[in-house]
């Protein structure tokens, strides 16, 4: 996106000219009941807002929202609707509200028989990471609310065979659940991981696991014909692998684990914080002043990355998760129209969870030559809230706080070796404490912050074709009847022979 007015403000002023006070701290926020966000520290003006504002209403933003809800083929390149959202709406009656509720019938059934020892879902990208991360996130709360779960939840997605073996070792195959996730129902790595399942399985005296096995896949493909799965349920091409979260890719696992009370109200928390989506004022719609703010630090002050810091150890596998979110949405190099583009899109997103992250690459956010944005997310109380843990949490705190301050602020020193440089841009993103809706909000925020960011750059968020190539070079190489290009063949005679 080139914006003029914003190429001067770039230019007139430091755009990293950060100052805060008390004041700026408590008005530079976007509040809301499951999570606010504050833009204090990311050195964003009156001025940027306004001109934010105006981008905003020039291309019609809220048309291009309202187009994508009303089930429009946005996604041109591969002439399909984009349906994320239906799926998180439980009081409609659509058929992602259908497909949920035989998922919660079935889970119930289960659940009631008996808590499965073992779950693992087998499934790569958007069928694992938003998945996983789901489960890991709300292990303390599954804690403190003393719910009833499966001694292991375990994931196989790398085709790598040693990560499926590691992943079968120690548990009691027989009383093991698989999900086995692929919409097209010919994801490579899936496949050739359920076969390796399938034989190790077999030389453990298990006849069929596709007795155990749930599959998730679109109606009549290669997963449904070709297996004889205990139970089945359906996504369709409009639910992208990295918005899938929450469709039955995620849910399964996620109501087998913890029942489908907590898979309702993770729905409900996505679907509140998307009643913000029409809203068309960016000092009102946090997803949206956030995309804005990430376009403003990617093309006008050319930071390459965003470092994505949650302050809670259960959101672990949360920067993760936004790597592929964000990075397969916006890294692309062409418009949806079809035209090179002259500005940047995706930013590298990494992260670590606070404080474990301040030990490890904050020596380089802090003193580093590169500047580079950080977004912190942060909880009030811990969701295992008892007198004893009070002084962590307490500690945790003021170390986040202490990291904004600090980074933005800096410290003058004579000794190079000891000067903090500051004017380091962050955001912050804030909840009373994490929960199923809380999480369930979080993953509303950054697919809302990547709907709109793709509208600003007038990108195609929601087609992949950079992870077709690879896929193509390597069938060449392992398919007889296909001719591998010279160089991957030079690298698979150095790997094999």
């Amino acid at each position: 996106m080139q914006n003029k007015k914003l190429k001067a403000l770039s230019k007139e002023s430091n755009p990293l000219n950060i100052t805060l006070d008390s004041i700026s701290i408590s008005t530079s926020i976007i509040k809301n009941p499951l999570l606010s966000f504050s833009y204090a520290a990311s050195g964003i003006g009156k001025e940027h807002l306004r001109i934010f504002q105006d981008i905003v209403e020039s291309i019609d933003v809220n048309k291009k929202v309202n187009s994508l809800l009303n089930s429009d083929h946005v996604n041109k390149s591969e002439n399909s609707a984009v349906n994320h959202h239906k799926c998180r709406d439980v009081k409609s009656t659509s058929f992602y509200q259908n497909e949920y509720n035989k998922l919660k019938e079935t889970v119930n059934k289960i659940r009631e028989e008996s808590v499965p020892e073992t779950l693992i879902q087998i499934g790569i990208g958007g069928s694992f990471l938003g998945p996983q991360m789901c489960i890991e996130a709300l292990k303390p709360w599954a804690i403190a609310n003393a719910i009833k779960t499966p001694k292991q939840c375990r994931f196989i997605s790398n085709v790598d065979p040693d990560h499926v073996h590691t992943q079968l070792e120690g548990i009691n195959l027989k009383k093991t659940l698989f999900i086995v996730v692929s919409k097209s129902g010919t994801t490579q790595e899936t496949l050739a991981n359920f076969e390796l399942v399938k034989a190790i399985t077999k030389l453990s005296g298990i006849e069929s696991i596709e007795k155990q096995c749930i599959g998730i896949t679109c109606k009549g493909s290669l997963l449904e014909t070709n297996y004889n799965f205990m139970h089945l349920f359906y996504i369709d091409d409009s639910i992208g692998g990295r918005f899938s979260t929450s469709s039955v890719v995620g849910m399964t696992i996620l109501a087998l684990c913890y029942g489908t009370d907590i898979a309702d109200a993770f729905l409900e928390g996505a679907v509140q914080y998307d009643s913000v989506l029409t809203v068309n004022e960016v000092i009102k719609n946090a997803p949206l002043l956030n995309a804005c703010i990430s376009i403003w630090f990617r093309n006008y002050c050319n930071h390459q990355a965003l470092g994505v810091i949650p302050y809670n150890s259960a959101l672990q596998l949360f920067p993760a998760f936004l790597q592929q979110l964000i990075c397969e949405s916006l890294g692309k190099q062409g418009s949806i129209d079809g035209e090179p583009l002259s500005y940047e899109t995706s930013p590298i997103i990494f992260g670590e969870p606070g404080t474990n992250a301040q030990h490890s690459f904050f020596q380089m956010l802090h003193q580093g030559s590169t500047t580079t944005p950080l977004q912190f997310i942060g909880f009030k109380k811990p969701v295992i809230d008892t007198p004893v843990g009070v002084k962590n949490h307490t500690l945790l705190n003021s170390h986040k706080s202490a990291q904004i301050a600090g980074l933005a602020m800096g410290k003058n020193d004579p000794n190079i070796n000891k000067k903090f440089f500051g004017n380091r841009p962050s955001t912050l993103i804030i909840a009373s404490q994490q929960s199923q809706k809380v999480l369930g909000a979080l993953l509303s925020f950054y697919e809302n912050t990547v709907m709109y960011e793709s509208f600003l750059l007038n990108i195609n968020a929601f087609d992949q074709e950079g992870v077709q190539l690879g896929k193509v070079l390597a069938n060449n190489l392992i398919d007889s009847s296909k001719v591998a290009d010279p160089v991957s063949k030079a690298y698979w005679d150095l790997l094999n022979k």
